[in-house]
C-alpha cells in the first residue's frame, strides 16, 4: 500500500473508533463525549470531548467526512457548553468537579477554545467563548506567559504554549509578551546533546507554538529553528514523554499535563514546510516514522502509547492530528510520495530521522594522500561559490564514534561528493549508503580505471590535477552539478 493510502486508511480506521466509543455526559441524557482513558471510563471529560471535536474538524480537513453534525451538537451543546457555562446550574458532585476543574484550569480552557474553532464558531456559544477567553487572560496571565491554576506565579511552558496556540485558532491575538517569551526560550534553550531533557523539551516546544501561529513566524531564527530540528531528529523517540506538574490549594487538586516530544517535532517540520520556512525535503525525513504511526493505528483503530501502553487520548490526538496535516500537506507533492517506499532500519546506526540541511555538502574522499587538500579545496569553493557548505570526516575530533557520525551527515547531506580516486574502501563503504538513502551524488575521479563497473552506468567526472585548467574543470563540473538541483 502506498504510504498516502495508508495514511487515509488509517484515518478512516480512526475515524470509525471515535464515532464508535463516544461516553455519556454527566449534563444530560443526550450530551456525548470522550475521555482520556478512553476504555476505563464511564463517563466524557473535558480534554478528550474538545480533542474529539477537533479530530472531527481533522477528518473534515483531510478526508471530506464531514457529515457528523448531530454527534458534534451532543458533544458541544449538550456537555461542553454546560461545563463551562456557570448560567446552567450544577445539580451533581461530578458536575461541579469537572466545572471546577475546567474553569481553574487554564490548559482546559483553551482546549475549549480550540474546541469552539473546530465547531465553526457556533454564534449561540459566541458570547460565552468571549466569557472564556476572558477568563483565561486574566487569571492565567502572569508575567508574560500563562500558568495553569490562578495560585501559580511563574509561568509554564506548556501552559503558555497552549494557550498562545488556543488564542490563534480563535481569531484571537495572543499577548505580545507571551509571545516573546516563547522566542525567548527558544533562543536560551540549550540544545546540545549533553543538555538536560527539560532544557532541550522547552526549544522543541516553544518551535511547535510558533510553528502555529503567523505571529511567531517572523521573527523565528531560521537557523535555530532548523538547529532545535535537527538535533530532535537525531535523538527523539516516539515514547519520550515531557511532563509538567502543577497544583492548586484553593481548588484542591494535583496534576499533569504531558505532550509527546516526537510527535511534536514531526507537527513542527509539517506547520514549517506548509508556511514555507523548510522545504519538503523535511517532510520526507519523518516519512519513516509517518508510516509507523500509521501502520499502528490501521492496527488498532488508535494511536496506542509507546511509553504506557493502550490509550492516552491526548497522545492519541496529537498523532491523529499530524497524519492529517502530513496528508493535506503531502497530497500538494504527490509525485513525491506516490512511489514505493524503501523504510531503513539499520543495526548499526542508531539515529534515523534525521533532517536533510539544504546547504551541506558531505564529502566522501581518501584525506591521506598528497593530493588529497587541493581537491578538497577545489570543491570547497566550488560548493560555496553555489551557497553550500562542506563537511568531511576529518573535521570531527570530539566524537569516537566517527563511523555514527559520518551516518548522520550523509543523511544531513542535500549532496554528497565522492572521490573514488585510489578504490578507497571507505569511500566505496560511505558511497553506498548514500545511494541507499536516495542522495544526489557527485562522482568523480582522476582516473576511470578508479570507477568499479557497477558504478560506471552513473555519470561520474575525470579530472587531471595538472595542468591548472583541467583541474579547474573539476570546480567547474561541480558548480554545474549544483546548478542543476
Amino acid at each position: 500500500m502506498g504510504l498516502l493510502a495508508l495514511v487515509a486508511s488509517a484515518l478512516g480506521r480512526a475515524r470509525d473508533l471515535l464515532l464508535a466509543q463516544t461516553l455519556p455526559s454527566c449534563w444530560s441524557e443526550d450530551g456525548r463525549g470522550w475521555q482520556q482513558l478512553l476504555f476505563e471510563s464511564d463517563s466524557a471529560g473535558t480534554y478528550a470531548s474538545c480533542e474529539g471535536l477537533m479530530l472531527i474538524a481533522d477528518f473534515c480537513r483531510a478526508t471530506a467526512d464531514c457529515d457528523h453534525k448531530d454527534l458534534v451538537k451532543q458533544v458541544w451543546d449538550k456537555h461542553l457548553v454546560p461545563t463551562v457555562d456557570t448560567g446552567v446550574t450544577v445539580q451533581t458532585a461530578e458536575q461541579e468537579k469537572i466545572r471546577r476543574t475546567s474553569l481553574s484550569t487554564s490548559t482546559k480552557l483553551s482546549r475549549w477554545l480550540e474546541a469552539f474553532h473546530s465547531c465553526g464558531r457556533p454564534d449561540a456559544s459566541a458570547n460565552l467563548a468571549h466569557q472564556v477567553e476572558t477568563r483565561l487572560r486574566t487569571k492565567f496571565f502572569t508575567n508574560g506567559g500563562f500558568t495553569y491554576v490562578e495560585d501559580q506565579s511563574t509561568p509554564s511552558l506548556l501552559a503558555t504554549a497552549e494557550a498562545v496556540v488556543a488564542l490563534h485558532q480563535c481569531g484571537q491575538t495572543a499577548p505580545d509578551e507571551s509571545i516573546d517569551l516563547l522566542l525567548n526560550w527558544l533562543a536560551s534553550a540549550n540544545i546540545s546533546a549533553s543538555a538536560e531533557f527539560t532544557q532541550r523539551a522547552r526549544g522543541l516546544v516553544s518551535l511547535w507554538a510558533c510553528s502555529c501561529i503567523d505571529e511567531g513566524l517572523a521573527p523565528i531564527d531560521s537557523a535555530r529553528a532548523k538547529a532545535v530540528l535537527t538535533r530532535f531528529g537525531g535523538e527523539t523517540h516516539l515514547h519520550d514523554i515531557y511532563d509538567e506538574h502543577f497544583s492548586s490549594r484553593e481548588f484542591g487538586f494535583d496534576d499533569y499535563y504531558s505532550t509527546n516530544l516526537w510527535l511534536l517535532y514531526g507537527q513542527s517540520i509539517v506547520n514549517l514546510c506548509r508556511k514555507g520556512h523548510l522545504s519538503q525535503e523535511w517532510m520526507q525525513s519523518i516519512v519513516g516514522r509517518i508510516r509507523d504511526i500509521a501502520s499502528s493505528v490501521l492496527s488498532n483503530g488508535y494511536f496506542p502509547s509507546p511509553k504506557h501502553g493502550g490509550i492516552r487520548f491526548w497522545e492519541h490526538y496529537q498523532a491523529i492530528h499530524l497524519l492529517c496535516d502530513f496528508l493535506i500537506e503531502a497530497r500538494k507533492h504527490e509525485s513525491d510520495y506516490a512511489g514505493s517506499y524503501m523504510y531503513i532500519k539499520p543495526t548499526h546506526f542508531h539515529k534515523t530521522n534525521i533532517p536533510v540541511e539544504d546547504d551541506l555538502i558531505t564529502v566522501l574522499m581518501p584525506f591521506g594522500p598528497e593530493w588529497s587538500e587541493d581537491v578538497y579545496d577545489a570543491i570547497q569553493a566550488a560548493a560555496q561559490a553555489k551557497g553550500f557548505r562542506v563537511w568531511r570526516s576529518d573535521q570531527e575530533s570530539l566524537d569516537d564514534n566517527i563511523v555514527q557520525t559520518i551516518w548522520e551527515n550523509i543523511n544531513r547531506a542535500k549532496v554528497v561528493v565522492a572521490d573514488c580516486t585510489g578504490k578507497n574502501p571507505n569511500v566505496f563503504y560511505e558511497l553506498g549508503i548514500a545511494h541507499t538513502l536516495g542522495k544526489r551524488v557527485f562522482i568523480c575521479s582522476q582516473s576511470a580505471d578508479d570507477i568499479p563497473f557497477d558504478l560506471k552506468s552513473i555519470r561520474y567526472f575525470l579530472y587531471s590535477l595538472v595542468p591548472k585548467k583541467a583541474f579547474a574543470q573539476l570546480g567547474d563540473n561541480l558548480q554545474k552539478f549544483l546548478g542543476s538541483i
